[in-house]
């Protein structure tokens, strides 16, 4: 059962709705059955996309000034999404939306997996993730209104926590496992190579490797191969998502009111929303000069920051990098780094809870940028791995533990009728503000070089800092504070 059995158009809904009457049976279907492969599903293209295609394009030999100036152009979806969010509201159903971007993302996939073994494998392959991007931004937005019309209040709150443990779930699926296998698929020995290669290979083959290498064969490919290692894993990604897809017809309930757009466009007091009133009222709020500078300084160096990380880590020893294979940055970074930043995010958020924000903002924008000065020590040190795996989950963590700061700030500012679509907008600011760094980074990593490149990122901490005193103005955040412990 695909997304196109559903009937179409709005005398379709009626059918839909009976359709479903037998699926959802005496009683509904539990939140628990789909709730976590959706965030899943919301996941996964967002690392693949943003984090993954930057290991990728370093492995198969971009520059990284290419590199991170193209890739930086990801972000935009998410920096704009809010401007076609109403669509979604008031076109079809977003069960509908969630379906069909589904089935999109596999042929997105699946796309990028065949064109990785083109002669121009870089514009095409960047083509697809540029299109699977604002696929995944849509389907972000029909998933986040799904779960406000499928669930109840009291459900609502309660898988809050569930639906953030399956995203970071999907983060570490993305960053860790596949570029683990990507790695793993890379060092396999050559099927026409016999004994010899097997015997001067760096280590014997272990179950999981004998097993990549029973399905390279299996599905006629060439062991050892780096381009084909990736169309493999691009590929698995597709048949995911079809997958995925399938299930989910099956599974997710036809929820009350999905499809009934103005309902969706009512704000928090129960009068219509208009857009442009909106963004209108977002810029004219006070201290806008201050917010706005804000979320795009504080986390000025990290954003210089994230689009190197990956290539550092993959560089030659002689080429400035700690030379690092595919499958070990899949653990330090995207493993071991990614559930050290989630810890730091959850510690950052207790710790909020207990003091405050006020109390909080200067530690947490201390470990957030300080730790930077560990690339500029590893950049010119070049420590052995478990060193450089340590201190890259203390800079994760840090980074976890101060993005707290700026996440809770951008709740305190959103208030009033139009407090969605503010955080909308400044959510999109946030990516903004990820993207326009990265447009440089890699021309000035290639004119500095790692160790002084890593210098200049701990110089572009400075703004962050140098803001906080201007936000600190801000009686909203005695206002949160307050509310946020019942006051």
């Amino acid at each position: 059962m695909s997304h196109q059995h559903d009937p179409a158009g709005p005398a379709g809904v009626p059918l839909a709705a009976a359709a479903a009457a037998p699926l959802a049976g005496p009683a509904p279907r539990s939140p628990w059955a789909y709730i976590p492969t959706l965030y899943f599903a919301e996941g996964v293209p967002y690392i693949l996309i943003n984090t993954v295609s930057v290991i990728l394009y370093t492995r198969l030999g971009i520059d990284n000034a290419t590199m991170a100036f193209w890739t930086s152009w990801l972000y935009l979806p998410w920096v704009i999404k809010m401007f076609w969010g109403p669509l979604v509201d008031v076109v079809s159903t977003k069960r509908r939306w969630i379906l069909g971007t589904q089935i999109a993302l596999f042929a997105v996939f699946a796309f990028v997996a065949f064109s990785l073994g083109w002669e121009h494998f870089f514009a095409a392959s960047l083509a697809g993730f540029i299109t699977g991007a604002f696929i995944s931004a849509t389907h972000d937005i029909a998933v986040d209104g799904f779960y406000m019309l499928a669930l109840d209040k009291a459900d609502q709150a309660f898988f809050v926590g569930i639906r953030s443990t399956f995203y970071r779930i999907a983060m570490i699926f993305g960053s860790g496992l596949l570029v683990y296998t990507a790695g793993r698929l890379e060092q396999l020995p050559p099927a026409t190579a016999g004994a010899a290669a097997e015997a001067s290979a760096p280590a014997p083959l272990d179950a999981y490797s004998q097993v990549l290498r029973s399905i390279v064969l299996a599905v006629g490919a060439e062991p050892g191969n780096r381009v084909q290692a990736w169309m493999l894993v691009f590929g698995a990604v597709a048949v995911l998502f079809l997958l995925i897809a399938l299930y989910h017809a099956l599974i997710l309930p036809y929820p009350k009111g999905d499809g009934e757009g103005p309902a969706a466009q009512e704000g928090s007091g129960g009068e219509r929303v208009s857009f442009a009133e909106a963004i209108g009222s977002y810029f004219r709020q006070p201290g806008i000069g201050r917010i706005l500078a804000f979320i795009l300084l504080y986390r000025f160096g990290e954003a210089m920051l994230v689009k190197l990380a990956s290539p550092f880590l993959l560089a030659s020893p002689a080429d400035g990098g700690l030379g690092l294979q595919t499958d070990e940055v899949g653990v330090a970074y995207g493993t071991i780094g990614l559930l050290s930043l989630v810890f730091g995010g959850i510690l950052g958020g207790m710790a909020i809870a207990k003091y405050g924000f006020r109390r909080c903002i200067w530690p947490m924008a201390c470990a957030m940028n300080i730790p930077d000065v560990f690339y500029v020590l590893m950049a010119y040190y070049h420590p052995p791995k478990a060193l450089a795996y340590l201190l890259i989950a203390i800079e994760q963590f840090g980074y976890g533990f101060g993005f707290t700061a700026f996440t809770v700030y951008l709740m305190y500012i959103c208030v009033g009728q139009y407090k969605t679509s503010h955080f909308a907008i400044s959510t999109g600011i946030m990516a903004l503000g990820m993207m326009l760094p990265g447009f440089i980074s890699g021309y000035v990593q290639q004119a500095l070089g790692y160790p002084r490149f890593f210098i200049f990122v701990c110089l572009c901490t400075i703004p962050g800092f140098l803001v906080i005193p201007f936000i600190l103005r801000d009686p909203r955040i005695d206002e949160g504070e307050n509310a946020a412990r019942g006051g």
